[in-house]
């Protein structure tokens, strides 16, 4: 496997990772306390099936001793 594809599968796994916003559980509890997750929001936001880019999704990434992932 070429290096570049294993960059590449790693950040994929990476973003889906973080993409789930700390996890069922969390996202649970948010929407127990009537909040909703923050990409809920943003999906609220647009009209439906407009596609959004996400900045920032590595953001304080391995930083913080996994603290703030995704700060």
């Amino acid at each position: 496997m070429s290096r570049l594809r294993a960059l590449t599968e790693e950040y994929q796994g990476l973003a889906a990772r973080l993409q789930q916003g700390g996890g069922a559980a969390r996202v649970a509890k948010m929407h127990q306390q009537g909040k909703l997750a923050p990409r809920e929001r943003v999906q609220r936001l647009l009209d439906p099936g407009t596609p959004w880019l996400e900045l920032g999704l590595l953001v304080a990434y391995d930083q913080y001793d996994g603290q703030a992932p995704g700060a």
